[in-house]
């Protein structure tokens, strides 16, 4: 699977609101992690403190680098004082969140199927 962004597409306003609802659908799944119940020993574990307990201890972290990633990419919050240092840094972080992407993606199809 080749990533759009590879080929440097003009941003236009469809893609400007894809971006933010895919970064509302990650957001709402990070927060809906805390209630999916998971298979414990043949038991399917539905307690909300386990949950959480067992999610806080395996995916949540990274989780969060990237929705909070997301979010500071969307909502523009970089430091402005070392702006041409901080825009070359900008242009790595982005294809590292790609990367990050893909494999939290490669995640999701994993539990589907």
């Amino acid at each position: 699977v080749l990533p759009l962004q590879a080929f440097s597409p003009p941003m236009t306003s469809w893609m400007a609101g894809m971006e933010w609802i895919t970064t509302a659908f990650w957001t709402c799944d990070l927060c809906s992690s805390f209630l999916v119940g998971y298979d414990s020993q043949g038991y399917l574990e539905l307690r909300i403190s386990r949950i959480a307990r067992r999610y806080l201890t395996t995916w949540f972290l990274f989780d969060l680098c990237i929705v909070s990633s997301d979010w500071v990419i969307r909502l523009d919050l970089s430091p402005s004082d070392t702006q041409f240092l901080g825009l070359a840094r900008l242009g790595k972080a982005v294809r590292l969140v790609r990367v990050l992407r893909m494999i939290r993606l490669l995640r999701v199809f994993k539990v589907v199927s």
